[in-house]
């Protein structure tokens, strides 16, 4: 029997949907902020796959869209934030610094925006100097298939398109140094070592 594409996207979306009402459940019966769990799903599973659109791609010198497996063999860091998230928009600084510096050992940085226009996103990569891409989510659906319900979050993602470990919250220089030095070394520990910082994230709404 033929199943059109429409009625296989319908069932994941109501799959992804579930698991997110599952992390509210959670967090009303461990009364831990839901924010905290942000992406935790994905920890320990293949990176879900995406194709989207790249900020100024034109400026950048690449193609309009980005696809996340093109990056299989090298290890990744992905950058889940809005213009409109204040703690996505101080380690942003950062992270422009940490794909300067990996570079050379193979690292791709990659932002993904989500819940915002494509002019506040454009300005500010544009305001940051972002050189990294950065693909915008105008549909909402990649949030929902990567479990984010609270920003900012990164994933870092191993050579083999594992997601290995998550950091809620804004980023300092010393963990995001921790974790790409152990993604490119490929020891990251079997637990994800979660780095989260509770002073720093904002609640989607």
């Amino acid at each position: 029997m033929h199943v059109s594409g429409k009625v296989v996207s319908v069932v994941i979306a109501g799959v992804a949907f579930t698991g997110l009402l599952g992390l509210m459940a959670w967090g009303m019966v461990t009364r831990e902020p839901l924010t905290a769990r942000s992406g935790i799903t994905r920890v320990g599973l293949p990176a879900p796959d995406f194709t989207l659109p790249v900020l100024d791609a034109l400026v950048l010198g690449m193609e309009e869209e980005l696809t996340l497996s093109d990056y299989r063999g090298s290890p990744v860091v992905l950058n889940v934030w809005a213009s409109w998230c204040p703690p996505c928009r101080i380690e942003l600084p950062l992270l422009e610094r940490g794909s300067g510096e990996y570079a050379a050992a193979g690292v791709r940085f990659i932002g993904l925006d989500i819940q915002d226009t494509e002019a506040a996103a454009l300005s500010t990569v544009r305001r940051f100097g972002l050189t990294y891409p950065n693909v915008r989510d105008a549909r909402g659906l990649t949030a929902v298939d990567w479990g984010v319900v609270g920003l900012p979050v990164t994933f870092f993602i191993d050579r083999d398109g594992f997601v290995v470990r998550r950091a809620v919250g804004a980023l300092t220089s010393e963990k995001l140094a921790v974790a790409v030095e152990e993604l490119i070394a490929d020891t990251t520990p079997l637990d994800g070592s979660e780095l989260v910082n509770p002073d720093q994230y904002y609640e989607l709404q």
